[in-house]
């Protein structure tokens, strides 16, 4: 499932994601879940 439009929606702002992370490869990650979220979060513009 891809949750852009979802993100989008609840957000009501258009953002780019900058970083190589995305929702599934944050996932497929858990060992480093936080780390990933702190480095996707930074990659995020609007």
């Amino acid at each position: 499932m891809n949750p852009e439009p979802f993100l989008l929606q609840k957000a009501g702002e258009h953002f780019v994601n900058m970083s190589s992370l995305d929702m599934k490869t944050l996932m497929g990650d858990q060992d480093h879940i936080r780390q990933n979220l702190v480095a996707s979060n930074a990659g995020i513009a609007q």
